[in-house]
């Protein structure tokens, strides 16, 4: 029997040669083969499943009823922790490492937006057949009167229960590739953060590009074995999965800070967001009276990190010094203006956004409150706020879905 380790550092050595040789390229073309696995990983057992627990009714009689709630406090997914949850995904999502490239790699800027938009929509639809299963997984411990050792062998215990063997290594195979698009993808992407923002800028200012090239595959390679040391150590992955969300949360205090408001400072920003890890494991150590690197993710410290957080940012860059003005009025110029223009303005820059209904909302947060921030709204904001519609309208359409599954 293999261990669980064991097929860690099988999968890391597997997407590490590709990655390392084939980079961004490679990295693309396997998460397209690696999604369509994903997507059959997740409604693979589904059919056997609901078969050998005798359909939604079987399973409903098996089950509390409180299991077939979209949210309740009795099962801690009460409103505060799901507006925690968003909170957490809105703003760590600026600061995963992947998703500046990811988004820039449509040809154009309405073809990373739209793809990373629906992309998310994709994922959020398949994991209604991850809960479903998790639902049919339930029933079947309690019918079969097993007792699992790990809530986490529920899928294990599952694909080898309900499937025939040529099906099990199927499944084997889409679990190994939904690991690898992700490690993949973060490898290149820390690679490259790594080589650019760190390497280039304070090691060697004068690198070419074959040794940046090269930088960036060793960096990706050792800041991945960093990563897997990381889950060597861990015993609970959805714990770390939360804790490894509220890291990018935290480290999303700068990003999205920096973009929704021009005063915010380096200052602001660096102790910002340690305030908010210093919070989190104050208030959990104070909970559990146990100093650990991973706790099981509790939505109230996250709350009070994030406020502290938050407000260390912006009172700080308040009483420091602020960023060049120069520097800080070219970024959000260049932030107004379209990026994939193929011709250029009479002055030499690309058009700005605004004239063509394409300016961002979500961008300096303060002048929100001006006048001249609203003059043409509809106009100027109009790919912003049809998009936000149409978004939400999808979001709908999946919490509907998910209504729609525990209502049989």
């Amino acid at each position: 029997m293999i261990s669980v380790n064991g097929v860690v550092i099988a999968m890391t050595a597997a997407f590490i040669i590709y990655s390392f040789f084939g980079g961004m390229v490679a990295s693309a073309h396997a998460n397209f083969i690696q999604a369509i696995l994903i997507i059959v990983l997740s409604f693979m057992l589904i059919p056997s499943g609901l078969s050998a627990v005798g359909g939604f009714s079987g399973m409903r009689e098996s089950l509390p009823e409180n299991f077939f709630k979209l949210y309740s406090g009795e099962i801690g997914l009460g409103w505060f922790t799901i507006i925690m949850l968003a909170l957490n995904g809105i703003v760590g999502i600026t600061a995963q490492p992947h998703m500046v490239s990811m988004c820039a790699m449509g040809e154009t800027e309405k073809a990373g937006r739209v793809g990373q938009t629906y992309g998310s929509f994709v994922k959020r639809f398949v994991t209604i057949g991850w809960a479903l299963t998790g639902l049919i997984v339930a029933a079947l411990v309690i019918q079969n009167g097993k007792a699992l050792e790990d809530p986490e062998m529920a899928f294990g215990y599952a694909t080898r229960v309900l499937l025939m063997p040529g099906l099990t290594g199927l499944m084997i195979a889409a679990i190994i590739a939904a690991n690898m698009s992700s490690a993949s993808n973060f490898m290149v992407n820390t690679g490259a953060l790594f080589t650019q923002n760190f390497y280039k800028v304070y090691i060697n200012k004068n690198s070419s590009d074959k040794q940046l090239l090269w930088m960036g595959r060793i960096s990706g390679v050792l800041l991945t074995l960093l990563g897997v040391l990381f889950a060597l150590y861990i015993e609970n992955v959805l714990h770390a999965f939360l804790f490894i969300e509220t890291i990018a949360a935290f480290m999303g205090i700068m990003v999205f800070g920096g973009i929704l408001w021009k005063r915010a400072n380096r200052y602001g920003a660096l102790f910002g967001s340690t305030v908010a890890f210093v919070v989190y494991y104050i208030l959990n150590y104070q909970d559990t009276g146990v100093l650990e690197i991973v706790y099981k993710w509790k939505p109230a410290p996250f709350g009070w990190a994030m406020l502290a957080g938050f407000a260390t940012f912006i009172i700080l860059s308040l009483l420091t010094k602020p960023e060049d003005p120069k520097k800080i009025a070219e970024f959000f110029d260049n932030m107004d203006r379209l990026s994939d223009a193929k011709k250029l303005d009479k002055d030499g820059k690309k058009p700005l956004a605004a004239l063509h209904g394409k300016a961002l909302i979500m961008l300096d947060f303060p002048s929100w409150f001006t006048k001249k921030r609203w003059e043409n709204f509809s106009f100027r904001y109009k790919e912003d706020w049809q998009g936000f519609l149409l978004a939400t309208v999808f979001v709908g359409f999946l919490i509907f879905i998910a209504w729609l599954v525990i209502q049989f």
